[in-house]
């Protein structure tokens, strides 16, 4: 009977050990702090000030195959606010430190594309504004891609979230990054639990026998 119970602990133990090395999951929150109006700004022709913030996590290294981020955000109106993403492979400190260049965005003469080749190095892919991220929901930001994105598991990747606003507001957004490819277990490790498997079962016959 022990060695069934034996048997039995090693195949729970061993199959909890696959399934934490096939699984991938991490989360991060924080806020964008748009309540102060400070940053002069020309939309559309018209002169005003702006309030703008950025985050930055770092999603680490690790990240074979496809990756799935998604955004979630607290209400905001996007009349007023606009929110950013883009994931790189560079912490841009530069850009960090000074998000109201994000604020050249909200101008509709601006390039997107352009905006992202000249001040954000490394990009993966970026998203910017109510087509891409829904105020008050969540979105799939990968999901938006007709052909999915692979990602090189030696680099080391950033997700920025940032935020301008003609009207104070603050925005909690929720990151959450899924590996939607199994990572290969090692054979040695299937090797090592048939193994172990097989010498209890051994085990167990012997004891049949006396």
């Amino acid at each position: 009977m022990k060695y069934l119970v034996s048997i039995g602990c090693i195949v729970v133990i061993f199959a909890s050990f696959v399934s934490n090395v096939n699984a991938a999951s991490v989360e991060y929150s924080s806020q964008l702090d748009l309540s102060n109006l400070q940053y002069p700004v020309e939309i559309n022709g018209t002169s005003g000030n702006a309030a703008a913030d950025i985050v930055r996590f770092d999603l680490g290294t690790g990240w074979a195959g496809e990756m799935e981020i998604l955004l979630g955000t607290s209400n905001y109106s996007d009349f007023t606010t606009a929110l950013g993403f883009a994931l790189t492979t560079d912490p841009n400190d530069v850009l960090f430190a000074s998000p109201e260049t994000f604020l050249q965005l909200v101008n509709s003469t601006t390039s997107t594309t352009d905006f992202f080749n000249a001040n954000v190095n490394g990009w993966v892919f970026y998203a910017w504004g109510s087509s891409f991220i829904t105020a008050g929901g969540i979105t799939d930001l990968t999901g938006a891609f007709t052909t999915a994105l692979e990602f090189d598991p030696n680099a080391n990747y950033y997700a920025f979230i940032a935020g301008g606003s003609v009207a104070p507001v603050t925005v909690d957004v929720n990151l959450t990054v899924n590996s939607l490819n199994a990572v290969p277990v090692p054979a040695a490790i299937w090797l090592f639990g048939t193994g172990l498997l097989g010498l209890l079962g051994a085990g167990y016959q012997r004891k049949l026998r006396v």
